[in-house]
């Protein structure tokens, strides 16, 4: 990993670049707190077997139009997916995930587990699971996801939602599209909601034993000029 030394950015251009940055992060100055980084090229991870989750970060991740693709997590944690938990003024922003394949225990989300920061202009494609509060880019939303995209299979045994698992903040501009599966509370975009969502579309396939539906099954909040295109389907239990 390099550092463009005018502007004191760290540079990440590999896999390896990738995996060390991760191996840092609970250690270094509160979690890179106020530190950016920004990615260089695409990054193919098929070479990674099982990718540790980067446990915490509170920095800016700048992927500046460019992919990573073939993250692999098989976690038996709680805070799966690419950042496991993005915290206080923690962002990120301009990455692609494609083909990937994410599971873990509660908390679990292709680019996060659990959203304390702000995630912008980012999309995960692929195939998300866990045992609760799973979306198929964030497991749980404090913090803020604007112009967002998720598309793939998601599957949890209760709160599911093809973009978040539960959401208590704000989302807005973002589409999901896809299958989610679950037992109960399973929905195409988010499986609870107790904030706002705004401007956002739904489409795909929800398959529930009990409580599914096209957006939000579980509404204490607000949602606004959202839309959702889903076929429903019930399973037995």
């Amino acid at each position: 990993m390099k550092a463009n030394t005018s502007t004191k950015i760290r540079l990440i251009a590999s896999a390896l670049d990738l995996c060390n940055f991760g191996l840092h992060a609970t250690v270094y100055n509160n979690h890179y707190a106020g530190i950016k980084f920004k990615l260089v090229d695409d990054i193919d991870l098929s070479i990674v077997e099982n990718f540790i989750p980067i446990e915490y970060f509170n920095g800016t991740f700048d992927g500046d139009g460019h992919t990573i693709s073939n993250l692999r997590i098989n976690s038996s944690n709680n805070g799966a997916g690419l950042f496991g938990f993005v915290v206080d003024n923690g962002k990120i922003t301009n990455v692609k995930l494609s083909k990937i394949n994410v599971g873990g225990l509660d908390n679990v989300g292709g680019f996060v587990g659990y959203n304390g920061g702000a995630i912008a202009n980012c999309s995960a494609n692929g195939t998300v699971s866990g045992n609760k509060t799973v979306g198929g880019l964030a497991g749980s939303n404090s913090g803020t996801i604007v112009t967002c995209a998720a598309n793939g299979n998601v599957s949890s045994n209760e709160t599911v939602g093809g973009l978040v698992g539960s959401n208590s903040t704000s989302i807005e501009n973002c589409t999901a599209s896809g299958s989610v599966c679950g037992d109960e509370l399973v929905c195409a975009f988010v499986g609870f909601n107790s904030g706002t969502i705004q401007d956002c579309t739904a489409s795909g396939t929800v398959s529930g034993k009990k409580y599914f539906c096209g957006l939000a099954i579980l509404n204490d909040g607000t949602v606004e000029n959202c839309t959702a295109n889903v076929t429903l389907l019930k399973l037995s239990d």
